[in-house]
């Protein structure tokens, strides 16, 4: 067992913890751990599947804004 008793912490003349107090129970770090190393990097791995690199997103947004800029440029003209 873990006891963390009346823990305080400033940041400059900020305090962020004022006499915090804890216990952690045997198997509660293991618990911890094991979501720390198993189940979030599945999580992020099956998230990681549906999306795409951040080059082909700048590709598909200068695409679009190049139309909405010709869009746009033609629609005055049009008008006269």
């Amino acid at each position: 067992m873990i006891d963390i008793k009346n823990v305080s912490k400033w940041y400059g003349t900020f305090q962020v913890l004022t006499d915090n107090t804890t216990t952690i129970k045997k198997g509660e770090v293991v618990v911890a751990t094991m979501l720390t190393l198993f189940v979030v990097p599945v999580i992020y791995g099956a998230l990681a599947r549906f999306t795409r690199s951040p080059e082909y997103t700048a590709r598909k947004i200068e695409a679009w804004e190049a139309r909405e800029n010709t869009a746009n440029d033609a629609a005055p003209a049009a008008a006269e």
